[in-house]
């Protein structure tokens, strides 16, 4: 699956006073099918299950914090396309100038690249902070 979002901000006044303009565009890319329809099963179920919690139900803090755990316990599964994400551009212009960011994350499944992982394993293993040698 692949997705990309564009928003454009023509103008934005606070006050009166002119702030500037801006656009941002988010693709998200190579999310594998299968592994979205897991994902959002699991954490559907699993946030389904902390509401029939009496102490979580009645407690909203407690209940964001398991929210979020269930959150990042499942995300994981969405490693499995080796999925990208990318905002190219995030920008802003003023009276000014312009500001620009450009940002690309390429996510690895570490179960899929294992040899990479154990690599790094090594490499931290071998570094110690008196015998640094990178």
């Amino acid at each position: 699956m692949n997705s990309q979002v564009n928003y454009t901000v023509n103008s934005l006044k606070l006050q009166g006073q002119d702030m500037g303009s801006g656009k941002l565009t988010l693709k998200v890319d190579n999310v594998d099918g299968q592994a979205w329809h897991q994902f959002s099963q699991q954490y559907s179920a699993q946030s389904q299950a902390l509401l029939a919690k009496p102490e979580l139900a009645q407690n909203p803090e407690l209940y964001q914090q398991a929210l979020t755990e269930t959150l990042f316990n499942a995300l994981p599964i969405l490693l499995k396309g080796n999925p990208s994400v990318t905002i190219s551009p995030l920008s802003w212009r003023n009276a000014k100038g312009e500001s620009t960011l450009n940002l690309s994350v390429l996510l690895k499944d570490p179960a899929r690249d294992r040899s990479a992982a154990d690599r790094r394993t090594a490499r931290i293993a071998w570094c110690s902070p008196r015998t640094a040698k990178w």
